[in-house]
C-alpha cells in the first residue's frame, strides 16, 4: 500500500511499525521481522508514554501522559495491520529572551523599537521603566516581534519579579514593525489593545484583558495571527518599576495534519478497545 504523507514542519518520521490489528498500535523493544526502522530512534513522543502489553502479545502500547499533545500519531488502517507513523521532534529550538540587565536597555523611540525574536514556546521579556521625578521625563521601551508563518501569539503572561508602581504599568499593542502612536496621545486610537498590570496579575494571561476594544483601541481576537507586532511599555510614577513577560508562541497545526491526527487516534482508540 503506497500512501503520500505531508509532514508537519519540525517533525520527522521516526518510526514505521506493523503490528496485528487485534493488538492495536504496537511498539516492540526490538523489531521482528517485517518491521521497519528508519533510524535508532530511543525515545517516542513528548508527553506520551509506552505502556507494556501483558500476556501472549509482548510489546508496548502508546497511552499519552497528558491531554496536551506536542507531536503527532498517525495510523492508516489496511486489512491485516497497522501502519504507525511516529512523528517525534526533529530538534529542539530555545525561545529567546531579553533581559534588560542583560541584554541592555529597550529602545525608547516608537518609531524604531527594538527588534526581538521570537521561537515557539515562551519568551520572556524583563526590563524596567519609571521616571526618577514628578513632571521628569518617562523610561519608555519600546519592542517589536515578528510571529513566524504557520505560528500564533496564544499568550502575553506575567511573570514573577514584575512589579509596578501606583495603579500599574501601562502596555500597549498594535500592528507592524514600528509604534507610531505617540506616547503623549490622549486617545488608544491606532491601537489593537491596552491594560495595565501590576504584581497581582502574575499568571495572567493581558492579551485577554488587551482585545476588548477600549478608548478608541479597535480590539482583536486572540490568538494573533502570524505577523508583526510592536509593543509599548512605560510607568509614569516616579520610581522603578519592574514587568517580566512572556509571549508564548505556539504552531498552528495545518488542516490536512490535524484531521489525519484526528482520524489515526481515532482508529487508534477503536484498536485499542477491541482488545
Amino acid at each position: 500500500m503506497a500512501a503520500a504523507l505531508g509532514w508537519p514542519v519540525g517533525l520527522q518520521l521516526s518510526r514505521i511499525l506493523p503490528s496485528p490489528a487485534r493488538s492495536g498500535a504496537l511498539l516492540r523493544e526490538r523489531p521482528r521481522a517485517g518491521e521497519h526502522c528508519l533510524r535508532p530512534a530511543q525515545h517516542l513522543i513528548a508527553g506520551w508514554a509506552l505502556r507494556q502489553i501483558q500476556g501472549k502479545s509482548q510489546g508496548f502500547v502508546i497511552a499519552p501522559l497528558e491531554p496536551r499533545m506536542s507531536a503527532t500519531l498517525l495510523c492508516l488502517l489496511r486489512p491485516t495491520a497497522f501502519f504507525c507513523a511516529v512523528l517525534s521532534l526533529a530538534g529542539t529550538v530555545h525561545a529567546a529572551d531579553w533581559n534588560e540587565a542583560v541584554n541592555g536597555d529597550l529602545s525608547g523611540v516608537g518609531l524604531a523599537p527594538t527588534a526581538l525574536s521570537l521561537a515557539t514556546g515562551s519568551n520572556a521579556v524583563r526590563g524596567t521603566t519609571g521616571r526618577a521625578f514628578a513632571g521628569g521625563p518617562v523610561d519608555l521601551d519600546y519592542f517589536t516581534v515578528v510571529v513566524p508563518a504557520g505560528h500564533e501569539l496564544s499568550e502575553l503572561n506575567v511573570l514573577a519579579g514584575t512589579l509596578a508602581l501606583g495603579d500599574g504599568s501601562f502596555i500597549a499593542l498594535m500592528t507592524g514593525s514600528t509604534f507610531t502612536v505617540p506616547p503623549t496621545t490622549a486617545t488608544a486610537a491606532g491601537l489593537l489593545g491596552w491594560t495595565l498590570f501590576s504584581d497581582t496579575n502574575i499568571g495572567d494571561d493581558l492579551l485577554g484583558f488587551m482585545s476588548t476594544p477600549s478608548f478608541g483601541s479597535s480590539g482583536f481576537s486572540p490568538p494573533l495571527p502570524a505577523g508583526s507586532y510592536s509593543f509599548w511599555v512605560q510607568e509614569t510614577a516616579v520610581g522603578v518599576s519592574t514587568y517580566a513577560l512572556s509571549l508564548v508562541v505556539t504552531a498552528v497545526p495545518e488542516p490536512a495534519t490535524a484531521l489525519a491526527m484526528l482520524g489515526g487516534l481515532a482508529m487508534l482508540a477503536a484498536a485499542l478497545k477491541r482488545r
